[in-house]
């Protein structure tokens, strides 16, 4: 893993759950991959298939980061645990110590349209 990355104020980026919706395809396994292999995050991922990322959900002990990934085989369109998956993510802490989707614009998470 590369060394440790620092937020534009410098300090340490700590370590997040990312709940990747279409891990299986072309984009999400590029994710997938470069997220396993430079980062310390968590990855929830989600897809119908895991045929393309089978080779990161090797086995513990296959793999640096074998802890750190799990695949959650389900159709967003009719599957009621995605709802649940979601808040297992980290989304973003923001400044007042509350989630935020958005930690940048605020304890809401929501820019403030006055």
């Amino acid at each position: 893993m590369a060394a440790a990355r620092v937020d534009l104020d410098g300090k340490p980026i700590e370590a997040m759950a990312i709940c990747m919706i279409g891990a299986g395809g072309f984009i999400g396994l590029h994710l997938c991959e470069k997220l396993m292999t430079e980062t310390p995050h968590k990855v929830l991922a989600l897809d119908v298939y895991n045929d393309k990322i089978k080779h990161l959900l090797e086995p513990a002990g296959s793999h640096p980061w074998s802890d750190r990934i799990q695949f959650h085989r389900l159709n967003i369109k009719q599957d009621s645990r995605l709802e649940g998956l979601i808040k297992m993510a980290t989304v973003g802490r923001c400044s007042s110590g509350g989630w935020a989707p958005y930690p940048w614009l605020g304890a809401g998470g929501f820019k403030n349209s006055s």
